[in-house]
């Protein structure tokens, strides 16, 4: 017999997406890391929140022209990687600008080195925006 059990959402990642929904900025494009979670298959967090997410389903990528595998180990580089600068770089390339953790984040350097502001938490979810700020504050002094 094929199990019949259904994702739940919880109130605090609702609250997370709505968050999302109302505050950030239309082209903003979400990197959810959930290694083993549902939105790794079903973008449910793009869906809520009205944001592409950077690595959403495989079909859905490849459909549009866009190799999931790069975007895969990209996200691992993200995740593993000590190298601040290969990490602002993968994040200003890719056009990343909210990073959506489950629970505090898990990378390989401090979350703070990367030019990063948290823009919500609660007991579940937190979320950063990434700004450039030596592209932002280069273009100031012109």
């Amino acid at each position: 017999q094929l199990s019949r059990s259904k994702p739940v959402i919880w109130a605090n990642e609702v609250n997370a997406m709505k968050y999302i929904r109302i505050y950030a900025q239309p082209d903003e494009v979400i990197a959810v890391f959930n290694t083993g979670q549902w939105d790794s298959m079903f973008p449910y967090v793009s869906i809520y929140t009205n944001h592409p997410m950077y690595l959403s389903g495989q079909t859905i990528l490849e459909r549009h022209g866009i190799k999931f595998v790069n975007r895969s180990d990209r996200m691992k580089i993200l995740t593993n990687t000590s190298d601040v600068t290969q990490i602002r770089d993968i994040l200003q390339k890719e056009g990343i600008s909210l990073l959506y953790f489950y629970g505090r984040p898990k990378l390989g350097v401090a979350i703070e080195s990367l030019n990063v502001e948290k823009v919500f938490s609660n007991d579940s979810i937190w979320v950063y925006r990434y700004t450039d700020r030596e592209r932002i504050d280069s273009k100031s002094t012109l």
